[in-house]
């Protein structure tokens, strides 16, 4: 993760820099709320990462196949 930090700069300053899997196994859900997160739990949803991008705004990755 040699450039983390300076992409955390970059976003500080504005720019919109996402990461994501090298993969299509993962799905990503914009503008979660925290308690959507029980919701999965409560469905037997595993969820892969769940990233806050402000208070109360989730981003949560979940996969959807295991092949």
């Amino acid at each position: 993760m040699k450039y983390v930090e300076w992409l955390r700069a970059r976003n500080a300053h504005g720019c919109h820099i996402l990461g994501r899997p090298n993969s299509t196994h993962y799905i990503m859900v914009d503008d979660v709320k925290p308690e959507g997160i029980n919701r999965y739990k409560g469905n037997s949803i595993s969820t892969t990462a769940i990233v806050e991008f402000k208070p109360d705004n989730l981003q949560v990755w979940l996969c959807i196949s295991e092949i």
